[in-house]
């Protein structure tokens, strides 16, 4: 009876131990599992920036987002000419946002037309499609005769340095890509300036103008201020 009692309390040690072995051989297949789905780029956790890019690309033209903004985002030629959304400043937040809500022509897209994980794939394929870039044979000479003759002192005065109606644009200007896309598609009341009115080189010298004005000097340095 003792014999067989030992042998039974063996085998129920042996029982819990590959119980538990189980178990743990199950949680380690499942975190491999959910790391290899997010390899695939499957689901939330697709990491691979590229994948996205990809898939970017073709949810923008499966929405037919290319028929007014171009198949690379550089802006519609059609009737409906769509801006240019290369090198997008905004976050996806707002990027979103304003295809959800657009403040302009563009209808709205909601979310059974395309989700919120499309939509920031769209984004990721828009950032990485660049922008201008600054040309080096700009002209600051000829970018501040313009930024006269175009009106721009008006509002944010001889020097960029802001005025009533407009905020300083100078010293330290924002990117040139920025600086770009905020003249063709203004943020704010600000009148948007087209490739008609005033050419991308014609704007390369104006952002060479505004580039060139120093800095102020430090209050520091100014001996009637101490």
């Amino acid at each position: 009876m003792k014999r067989m009692a030992n042998k039974s309390k063996r085998y129920t040690l042996f029982a819990a131990s590959v119980v538990a072995f189980c178990a743990v051989l199950a949680i380690i297949l499942a975190g491999n599992s959910s790391i290899f789905a997010q390899g695939r780029g499957g689901g939330g956790g697709r990491a691979n920036t590229g994948d996205r890019i990809d898939n970017g690309k073709k949810v923008f033209a499966a929405q037919k987002c290319d028929s007014c903004h171009g198949a690379q985002a550089e802006g519609g030629t059609a009737a409906i000419k769509g801006p240019r959304l290369t090198a997008y400043s905004s976050d996806v937040a707002a990027f979103t946002d304003h295809v959800r809500h657009p403040k302009d022509r563009m209808p709205a897209f909601s979310a059974a037309q395309v989700s919120d994980a499309e939509l920031a794939d769209v984004y990721t394929f828009l950032k990485s499609t660049g922008g201008p870039t600054m040309p080096t044979n700009a002209n600051a000479d000829s970018g501040k005769k313009i930024f006269v003759s175009a009106g721009c002192y008006e509002c944010h005065s001889r020097e960029g340095q802001g005025g009533a109606a407009g905020p300083r644009i100078a010293p330290n200007p924002i990117s040139f890509a920025a600086f770009i896309q905020q003249c063709r598609q203004p943020a704010e009341q600000m009148p948007p300036y087209t490739s008609k009115v005033l050419t991308d080189a014609q704007l390369a010298d104006v952002y060479a103008f505004l580039q060139s004005i120093p800095k102020p000097p430090d209050p520091s340095t100014i001996s009637i201020l101490q």
